[in-house]
């Protein structure tokens, strides 16, 4: 079964798909107690056959969050891998674990999951560019296909992907790709204007290369080994449930007690929005209609970028956006959402970034991966 085209109203009455309420876990005490629960954990996502985790990037938190290393691609190859490179040491050092997946919470999410011999789950951060437009998600969709097909995987291996906020939204795409072939056409279609200009930067053979391996279907895998877990991300694209294996979404969410418990309310004060009163507030409004576009000089990027958001139903009128914001809907039509209370913020908010930079927080990472273990894995056979 494949997603329609999103629904344009702000919300439905009533959730489509299951969700349910939580507390985080506890943190550990000691580093004792978390290697035991991280080897507990780590059991599970091997008995599962788990062979990698991809931690894939939100808005500007990629190598390239303004667009500035893809215009040297082409001209300066040297010169953009340096940008990109700097980029993404500079968001380590200036954000750290605050809504962005660190080196270091990569090392310990794979150590942690590994057996006494080093068997486990292979940890990986899969960037892409985090620039806040429909061109940037839809090339990054591409960016995620390409590394898969990188690699040989078994019939019996699962694949994880662990995706803050726009990342989210990114394998929404993917999903897509493929399983809704009618729609893969159209998608490859509206961006045609970039992908086929000698003068675009150069992505375009990426996605030349992909779309030949989806028209043959040349994969290692199926989309059914896929396990897809947002973090925060917004709701824009729709996820097309044919297009992976399992699908779950982790929302910051404390709800009030005067609306419905998958609903959240606008921030009542500054101090509500700074502190994250009500959980995740860029989920809230990070939706749709709050993308930006390409620049104007760069004219195919910023065609594609238009074709693209016709092809995807967003951004439609500001009143629409706005009607979007007020309804707060946490609950998206496909998959398990899980709306997690993590308690109140009591750092700066820098640090949560408005309640949707704790996701990434190693403080929460071994709660989350129980969280996660369980509502993945704990069913299989």
């Amino acid at each position: 079964m494949s997603l329609a085209e999103p629904d344009i109203r702000p919300t439905s009455p009533s959730p489509r798909s299951a969700y349910r309420r939580l507390t985080i876990g506890t943190q550990p005490r000691d580093r004792v107690e978390e290697r035991h629960r991280l080897a507990a954990v780590g059991q599970r996502f091997r008995d599962a056959e788990v062979a990698a985790i991809y931690l894939v990037n939100g808005t500007f938190c990629g190598d390239d969050p303004f667009g500035l290393a893809a215009q040297l691609d082409r001209r300066a190859a040297w010169l953009a891998r340096r940008i990109r490179r700097t980029t993404n040491y500079w968001i380590d050092a200036t954000f750290g674990d605050a809504g962005n997946f660190t080196p270091r919470y990569a090392r310990q999410l794979e150590r942690g999951l590994a057996d006494a011999d080093g068997r486990g789950p292979r940890a990986r951060r899969l960037f892409w560019s985090g620039e806040n437009h429909h061109l940037a998600r839809a090339t990054g969709a591409l960016l995620v296909l390409d590394e898969l097909a990188r690699h040989s995987w078994r019939a019996d291996e699962r694949i994880a992907f662990f995706t803050q906020s726009h990342g989210g939204n990114v394998l929404a795409l993917a999903t897509r790709l493929l399983a809704e072939p009618e729609w893969r056409e159209k998608f490859f279609a509206a961006a045609e204007v970039f992908a086929h200009s000698d003068d675009a930067r150069a992505a375009h053979p990426l996605w030349h290369r992909v779309r030949r391996r989806l028209e043959r279907g040349d994969w290692s895998f199926s989309p059914e080994q896929l396990d897809i877990v947002t973090l925060g991300s917004p709701i824009i694209y729709p996820f097309a449930a044919d297009g992976c294996g399992q699908l779950l979404h982790l929302v910051n969410h404390r709800p009030r007690l005067e609306l419905p418990e998958t609903r959240t309310g606008l921030p009542q004060s500054l101090d509500d929005f700074g502190s994250g009163a009500d959980g995740d507030y860029i989920h809230q409004i990070g939706i749709t209609g709050s993308n930006f576009a390409p620049s104007l000089l760069l004219w195919r990027q910023f065609r594609a970028n238009l074709r693209l958001r016709d092809l995807f139903g967003a951004d439609h009128a500001w009143r629409d956006y706005l009607a979007r914001l007020r309804a707060g809907q946490r609950v998206r039509d496909v998959g398990t959402t899980l709306l997690i209370d993590y308690g109140e913020a009591a750092r700066h908010w820098l640090h949560h970034l408005n309640g949707h930079g704790v996701y990434t927080h190693r403080q929460w990472l071994v709660p989350q991966l129980e969280v996660i273990a369980g509502a993945l894995y704990d069913a299989r056979p």
